[in-house]
């Protein structure tokens, strides 16, 4: 997967947000890092893009040099998992990808 420095911020910054967010026992919000390791995400990529008119489906729009569907691969197989390494607790062991069954082939070996 192809990305800008641009978007590797962005991305990074996307990581530890999702990352950062936690209440105390207390209620109150602080700033530790959250073990991820019971956590799943589901990337929704089976639309057609009817309504944006497009030759292709939004995911598959380029967006900095790349698919938009990649930058959201990129952040969630490579981005966070090596952010909650670095952060010593456990990355979202599940990333499920829905997409059309047409476009399935070409992304089987980034996910599987």
């Amino acid at each position: 997967l192809r990305s800008t420095n641009a978007f590797a911020n962005v991305a990074t910054t996307a990581a530890t947000r999702l990352a950062l967010k936690a209440k105390g026992s207390d209620g109150e919000v602080c700033s530790s890092v959250v073990d991820m390791g019971n956590v799943g995400f589901v990337l929704l990529a089976g639309g057609k893009g009817s309504r944006m008119k497009a030759d292709r489906p939004k995911q598959f729009l380029d967006l900095c040099g790349a698919p938009i569907l990649h930058h959201s691969l990129e952040l969630f197989l490579e981005r966070l998992p090596k952010y909650c390494e670095e952060q010593g607790v456990a990355s979202p062991p599940n990333v499920v990808l829905v997409m059309d069954p047409m476009y399935q082939p070409e992304y089987e070996p980034l996910v599987a």
